[in-house]
C-alpha cells in the first residue's frame, strides 16, 4: 500500500536476501523505486559501478535505469539530498510548509508584542480582553462561596 519503495545502497546490502525480496516486491507491484547511495565510506558508502558488480542478474536493469540520489551526511548538502528524495518519490514536503506557518505567526506575534513598551504576561491579555476573567480575579480568583445558592451562580456565570 506505500506510494514508493526507498532502497539505501550501502555496502554489503544486496546481502541481506530480505532487502532484495523487498526490491524485488517492489518491481512486481510497480512501484516508484526511490535509489539512495551513501557516500561516506565510514558508513558503507560505494561508488555506484562497485555495487553494480554486486547486484543480482535479475535486478540489474532496476539498478541501471535509475539513478541514485547520493546521500550526504553534511547538513548543508543533506537537505538537498532529503529534498531530491520527496520529489523522486512524489511526496509533497509537509515540514517546509510547517516551519513557513510558524515563521509567519512568529513574525505575526512578534509585532502584535512589540508595540507594547512592556513585557505582555498572560494576566495582562486576559485582563484586557475577558470581561469574565476581569471580575474572577478582581474576587480573588476562583472562589467558593458559603451560600451554595452563589456558590452555582457563580460558578454558572464563570
Amino acid at each position: 500500500s506505500c506510494g514508493a519503495f526507498v532502497f539505501f545502497i550501502t555496502d554489503g546490502i544486496l546481502g541481506s536476501e530480505w532487502c532484495l525480496q523487498e526490491m524485488r516486491w517492489a518491481v512486481q507491484f510497480t512501484k516508484t523505486i526511490v535509489l539512495v547511495r551513501e557516500t561516506d565510506e565510514r558508513h558503507g558508502g560505494l561508488e555506484m559501478n562497485a555495487f553494480l558488480k554486486q547486484v543480482p542478474d535479475d535486478l540489474l536493469t532496476v539498478f541501471k535505469n535509475i539513478i541514485a540520489i547520493p546521500w550526504y551526511r553534511q547538513p548543508a548538502f543533506r537537505a538537498v539530498s532529503i529534498q531530491s528524495i520527496l520529489k523522486a518519490a512524489a511526496i509533497e514536503d509537509t515540514f517546509a510548509k510547517d516551519v513557513e506557518m510558524m515563521q509567519a505567526t512568529t513574525d505575526t506575534l512578534k509585532r502584535v508584542f512589540k508595540r507594547r513598551s512592556k513585557c505582555t504576561t498572560a494576566f495582562d491579555v486576559i485582563s484586557k480582553y475577558s470581561w469574565a476573567m476581569r471580575v474572577v480575579f478582581f474576587m480573588g480568583g476562583f472562589a467558593q462561596f458559603k451560600n451554595s445558592c452563589v456558590n452555582a451562580l457563580y460558578v454558572i456565570v464563570f
